[in-house]
């Protein structure tokens, strides 16, 4: 009898928390709340792109999964307190941690954007000086070759700065293009942007796994790499229409 009661206790533990080894942590900073990468609301994930392939590669895996939503300063410490096994769209220079990265999953670029009575920028020490508006806590190599001449005007997410640019709060805005270019498709006539922008780089993005955590590297690219395959990845993309971000290959 004091087994079952035991028994029955561990699982009335179990269905409380949800954890198990199957259990797959994807971790979100709240600063992606911005579609086509995420809807957040009272730090839950709603909807959005970080969402699907959550459930997509959760589902190639043959696990549960969760998600949680905090602070992008505070992303390595839930790697270092083994609080999340995986954080996708990442890249290496994001992080001072020794994580393993998957092959890329998205493709995109940056530019420098701004509003249309503004004055024109020809190359990036036009910026020096100028407040360009940027999101709180992110790191950007390109921007810091302006050394002292960088003026940051942090927002809490991209959404924020784009309000910021329409009021005029500033006159050019650090931009994630992929998310610019769903916005602007979506919302053509909220910006009143100039159509140049000055286009700064162009990079892969990956997800970035804990090498002690619940999915290994080598079956989190085959998962990566049954989506390629099966048109599912292409799929969600095209979902939010922004399937030309797809990176160019997969391998095995």
């Amino acid at each position: 009898m004091h087994s079952l009661r035991l028994c029955l206790a561990l699982w009335g533990l179990f269905l409380v928390t949800g954890l198990s080894a199957e259990h797959v942590v994807f971790v979100v900073p709240e600063s992606a709340d911005a579609m086509p990468m995420a809807r957040i609301g009272n730090s839950e994930i709603k909807a959005g792109i970080h969402l699907d392939l959550a459930r997509a590669i959760s589902a190639e895996l043959e696990k549960n999964y969760d998600i949680v939503v905090t602070a992008r300063a505070r992303i390595d410490l839930h790697f270092e307190k083994r609080l999340a096994d995986v954080w996708c769209y990442a890249r290496p220079e994001w992080t001072t941690l020794e994580l393993h990265f998957s092959q890329p999953i998205l493709r995109n670029s940056e530019a420098v954007v701004w509003h249309r009575d503004a004055k024109p920028l020809w190359s990036l020490t036009d910026l020096a000086g100028e407040p360009i508006g940027t999101i709180n806590g992110f790191f950007y190599p390109v921007l810091n070759q302006l050394g002292e001449d960088l003026v940051r005007d942090d927002s809490p997410g991209f959404e924020a700065n784009l309000q910021k640019l329409a009021n005029q709060r500033v006159q050019y805005l650090y931009a994630d293009e992929l998310l610019f270019n769903y916005f602007q498709r979506f919302y053509p006539t909220f910006l009143p942007v100039s159509e140049q922008r000055l286009r700064v780089n162009e990079f892969d993005v990956h997800c970035a796994l804990h090498p002690e955590g619940r999915v290994s590297l080598a079956d989190f690219n085959r998962a990566l790499n049954n989506l390629w395959r099966s048109g599912k990845w292409r799929a969600i993309l095209d979902n939010y229409g922004v399937a030309e971000h797809l990176p160019p290959f997969y391998t095995d």
